[in-house]
């Protein structure tokens, strides 16, 4: 995972306001926070169907005659 120190942030914050201006600004955070929601909605599904398949496996190896 990308991590960012308060600085960086800040930084960038700075020079997105300066190209942008704070209309923009403004429409880039929005559209940023949905495709954020998007990727952790996506993120959570995949990790449920991941769970689920390993739960089947796991029933399936307990109801497997040996």
């Amino acid at each position: 995972m990308i991590d960012f120190a308060w600085s960086e942030f800040f930084l960038l914050a700075i020079v997105a306001l300066i190209f942008l201006g704070p209309k923009e600004l403004v429409v880039l955070f929005k559209t940023l926070g949905r495709w954020f929601a998007k990727i952790k909605a996506l993120q959570a599904a995949f990790y449920e169907h991941v769970h689920q398949a390993s739960i089947e496996i796991e029933n399936e190896k307990k109801n497997k005659p040996r």
